[in-house]
């Protein structure tokens, strides 16, 4: 059990395991499955020496970034479906005060990775689910010891074993009859440290973008303009699906206002009060610097028209991968007009812009556009003829340890394994850099 809280009558005690105590009769003499093991013929049995830091790569794959106080395993060696490990435990003064450390036991099942394939791993992360017997031999206990195992079930998801842990003469010291490891996915880990709030500093500052529909509570009918004015080339113009007139002052750059000309611009904006101001280049073929362009020079006049109510809307195309909840064609070539209107956002915090993305392959009716643009929301896309909401939300995606590459044996790229590292303090003088990627080259 555990208990969370100093105050006695507000504390959580929570249930990690159950066992039972039985006293068999004849004590470890008359119950003991075999009392003693010539460590030489073991290693004859399990030939084959692994390299530890593959080994512990295999669990760095499914999710188990073990640091190195929990490392325990210094040597280990493997026969068929058995192997001889040595364990000990670090000697950093966090060993003082035990008589069999926890880390030694824990390695005593990470060993059992041992006997996976350099090409296809454990597959998944498997956890202690139930020991049918933990027999102590009264032995003296030891932070280095050996432990011996044999794996007696292997399925997919589960695995049974047997283990020993021995003393330097051979001699028993602790035996675990049937160890049940079940398969456990990181999806599962992540539920459990989401619910007991023990997920650390990094998976919590870990965000992503999710969308959701627009409830049409949001966009009701006295929302809707009467007069809007739309910007743009004249491509991108063609593009929206509005025309002048009615609900609508659609002016094409070039035509009949220079974009890059403050004053036309001050004086097209002061013309009247505007509902909304729409800007359609991130719907043109043109480059994203241009339309870049353009954006800055309307933001530019739009912050020094007086009493300005209006909201301005910048429209994009396709420059939202994942505003459908699936994956989609992606067009980013203007997906640039985003993080510029968060950026005004910033500097003009009473400015309002917004940003709405349509699909590659759709379009919008009038009265969907003129619907829209009421809308309070600062980020929108439409997929499908229905509006949503970007917001964030914690990532479900495991935050990535500092790892490092390993190559146990030269003349195959196949042969690198990644396996954990420990973060060191940063010394003075001295620069530590994360790298998401590298380039290798092979000769």
């Amino acid at each position: 059990e555990s208990e969370v809280g100093a105050d006695p009558d507000d504390s959580i005690v929570s249930t990690h395991v159950e066992a039972s105590l039985l006293q068999h009769s004849g004590g470890w003499a008359k119950n003991r499955p075999q009392d003693t093991f010539n460590l030489n013929e073991l290693r004859a049995a399990c030939p084959e020496e692994v390299d530890i830091d593959v080994m512990y790569g295999f669990g760095l794959d499914v999710g188990l970034p073990l640091q190195p106080r929990f490392r325990a395993v210094r040597q280990v060696q493997r026969g068929d479906m058995k192997g001889l490990a040595r364990l000990e435990m670090e000697r950093d003064g966090t060993d003082q005060g035990f008589w069999l450390g926890p880390s030694v036991i824990d390695s005593s099942f990470q060993a059992l990775m041992s006997l996976a394939e350099p090409g296809v791993g454990i597959g998944s992360l498997k956890i202690p689910l139930s020991i049918r017997r933990l027999q102590p031999t009264g032995r003296a206990f030891s932070t280095a010891v050996w432990s011996h195992f044999q794996v007696l079930e292997v399925t997919e998801h589960s695995s049974v074993f047997r283990s020993w842990l021995l003393n330097d003469a051979g001699e028993p010291m602790l035996f675990f009859d049937r160890v049940h490891l079940q398969e456990v996915r990181d999806e599962h880990i992540q539920r459990v440290l989401k619910a007991s709030g023990r997920q650390d500093v990094e998976q919590q500052a870990l965000y992503s973008v999710e969308w959701d529909d627009v409830e049409s509570e949001q966009l009701a009918e006295k929302d809707l303009v009467q007069q809007s004015l739309v910007l743009g080339p004249s491509s991108a113009l063609l593009q929206m699906g509005v025309e002048s007139g009615g609900a609508f002052r659609c002016v094409s750059h070039g035509e009949e206002v220079d974009m890059l000309n403050l004053e036309q611009l001050l004086a097209l904006l002061g013309e009247k009060e505007w509902s909304s101001v729409s800007f359609s280049g991130g719907l043109s073929d043109d480059s994203d610097v241009d339309i870049l362009t353009f954006a800055l020079s309307l933001v530019q006049a739009a912050v020094k028209v007086q009493n300005r109510t209006w909201p301005l809307w910048l429209l994009t195309r396709g420059s939202q991968p994942h505003a459908s909840g699936t994956d989609e064609q992606c067009v980013p070539t203007h997906a640039g007009l985003w993080g510029f209107a968060r950026t005004v956002r910033t500097e003009y915090p009473d400015f309002r812009i917004s940003c709405l993305d349509l699909a590659v392959d759709g379009g919008l009716a009038e009265g969907g556009v003129a619907r829209i643009f009421a809308a309070p929301h600062a980020e929108l896309a439409v997929r499908n003829g229905t509006l949503r909401d970007c917001h964030l939300a914690r990532s479900s995606v495991p935050i990535q340890r500092a790892t490092r590459l390993n190559m146990p044996a030269r003349g195959a790229l196949t042969n690198l394994r990644q396996v954990p590292q420990e973060r060191r303090p940063v010394e003075p003088n001295s620069v530590q850099l994360r790298i998401r990627a590298v380039g290798l080259n092979f000769r």
